[in-house]
């Protein structure tokens, strides 16, 4: 009987450490587990602009390219003169611009994905962020995420994935190398085997 009172009593001073389950959604980050060792989303973080029965999109927020923007973008001007670098946000289109904005305000043309952050995919935005010097930060993503109808809830059944919620700390990350680990430690489940004496 003491064991099992020793076994409760440890699930209680564990559990305030692990955290709720949460329902994927926009706005939401999926945090990659290790069952993704090797794969293109290794030590991810992804930001989800998209999920519906339809399928999902997201954006990888941790992984810079270590390159200016411009190499991306030669063709345009205004990146010439600016130190902006290019992120990668995922496997999908990868000569594909996507941007996200931290912003309280409005922008036309662009999405919202949760409150201050909006995105977009046009390069019109871009251009008008880069003509104002007092526009909005942003950071410039080559690709992103994607998942078919059902198949992300596949993965997140596997424990491919752990959802958590998202804030303007981890969307832009100021240290994106240690982000996966910090958020990992953050939001992984604590775990409780009970194991019976013979």
């Amino acid at each position: 009987m003491l064991w099992k009172l020793a076994v409760l009593f440890a699930w209680v001073l564990a559990a305030p450490v692990a955290a709720e389950a949460e329902e994927l959604a926009k706005g939401k980050l999926l945090i990659a587990t290790q069952q993704l060792s090797g794969s293109a989303f290794d030590e991810s973080v992804i930001l989800l602009l998209v999920h519906s029965p339809e399928g999902a999109v997201g954006v990888i927020v941790n992984q810079p390219l270590g390159a200016p923007l411009t190499r991306w973008l030669p063709d345009v001007d205004e990146l010439r003169e600016r130190q902006d670098e290019a992120w990668l946000g995922g496997p999908v289109a990868q000569t594909g611009l996507l941007l996200l904005i931290r912003s309280t305000d409005p922008l036309e043309k662009t999405l919202s994905v949760t409150p201050g952050v909006q995105w977009s995919r046009r390069l019109e935005t871009l251009r008008v962020l880069l003509a104002d010097s007092a526009a909005p930060r942003f950071r410039a993503y080559a690709g992103y995420a994607g998942w078919g109808a059902g198949q992300l809830e596949r993965e997140l059944a596997r424990g491919a994935w752990i959802v958590a919620p998202a804030d303007p700390a981890s969307i832009f990350p100021s240290e994106p190398a240690s982000l996966w680990r910090r958020l990992l430690r953050r939001f992984q489940p604590v775990r409780v085997e009970l194991q019976s004496r013979s």
